[in-house]
């Protein structure tokens, strides 16, 4: 999360990274965007970051 916030390297975002341990591999999956998504979908009704008090 850190490097997203601060640009830094090649992003993830879109993406799945699957680490297979028994290989010792990694492997880069495209995700299409979910149309529904309240943050990226068509009609997104997340567009602020805002703090949420947890009680």
């Amino acid at each position: 999360m850190l490097k997203e916030l601060l640009g830094l390297g090649e992003s993830l975002s879109g993406s799945l990274l699957l680490y297979d341990a028994l290989n010792t591999t990694f492997r880069k999956i495209k995700v299409p965007p979910d149309p529904a998504c309240p943050l990226c979908g068509s009609q997104p009704t997340i567009t602020s970051v805002q703090a949420v008090e947890q009680s």
